[in-house]
């Protein structure tokens, strides 16, 4: 877990994480030494948030430096997993991470089938955004792609990355998105690094669906069931509290094709199909969950 070096808070939420199963690894990251010559000025519509919505961004460019697994997981401070993490919602066949990307998302004015803060990303690459990733947790992408991105943004530009990324964050009135520059490079230049998915909004039937385990359920972003999403989960995911989750499991667990701003990709009996496939694979996959879990979960079904 990444915090920020000069908040206070950080710190004393991150001690108390490190002492809280599963004891997460917690990193503080300290801002550029002159992050006024780094971060731009265009944030869009969430410019209220200042710098520090411009320093989570830039150090996602940078997930390569704190991890290294083939593949890099990442999620946003205010997303959640809505169930248990399986193999088969992670990878293809191939061994290839599986990433959803979407056409035609449009919040307020930005509209257009490539989505959301695409003009930033033609600065950034030098190329047009194919599709909008950032419409789901957690995204997935090869270790490669963050050195690579660095570098050829580097050389598009003629200057350093953090030079470039001033360029970047001050370009566009419609802000930009670090995992739309990221992953619109891996889809331009390391194709068949990754097993592509997508769902477009104007026609919902024209790609299968795909699942996601997590999501953005925060109440600025219409969500208020954060809570319940994650009980969800865990009582389709156990037969430890099943005197307390008959509420929890319904036909389908909607989370699975939910995602912000944007309506639910199926529901009926195609979500029940799906809630049924992905919970046999989370029985094969026989997770372990500690005892004290299961009574931490059985105490929010029944305080």
């Amino acid at each position: 877990i990444i915090f920020d070096f000069e908040n206070p808070a950080d710190h004393l939420v991150g001690a108390g994480l490190t002492r809280t199963a599963p004891y997460p690894r917690v990193i503080y990251e300290r801002l550029p030494p002159d992050y006024s010559t780094v971060f731009g000025k265009s944030l869009g519509y969430i410019g209220h948030l200042g710098i520090g919505y411009h320093q989570q961004q830039y150090s996602n460019f940078f997930c390569d430096y704190y991890s290294t697994a083939e593949v890099i997981a990442v999620m946003d401070s205010d997303s959640i997993l809505t169930t248990v993490q399986t193999p088969q919602s992670w990878f293809d066949d191939h061994k290839r991470p599986i990433v959803l990307g979407a056409f035609n998302v449009h919040v307020g004015h930005q509209k257009g089938k490539a989505g959301r803060w695409r003009h930033a990303t033609q600065v950034a690459l030098g190329k047009p955004q194919y599709a909008d990733f950032m419409i789901n947790f957690p995204i997935r992408i090869p270790r490669q792609v963050f050195a690579n991105c660095r570098e050829h943004i580097e050389k598009h530009h003629n200057m350093s990355f953090d030079q470039a990324f001033f360029k970047i964050s001050s370009c566009c009135e419609d802000g930009y998105s670090q995992f739309n520059i990221l992953l619109n490079y891996a889809w331009h230049y390391m194709h068949d690094s990754i097993a592509w998915r997508f769902q477009d909004m104007a026609a919902p039937k024209a790609h299968p669906v795909t699942i996601r385990t997590g999501s953005h359920q925060t109440q600025e972003l219409q969500f208020h069931h954060a809570k319940q999403a994650m009980l969800d989960g865990y009582c389709f995911s156990t037969k430890h509290a099943e005197e307390y989750c008959a509420q929890h499991k319904k036909d389908g667990q909607p989370t699975l094709v939910e995602w912000k701003n944007m309506p639910p990709w199926t529901k009926g009996d195609q979500l029940a199909q799906l809630t049924k496939s992905h919970y046999k694979n989370v029985s094969e996959f026989n997770w372990p969950l500690p005892k004290e879990a299961h009574f931490y979960w059985r105490s929010l079904l029944h305080p």
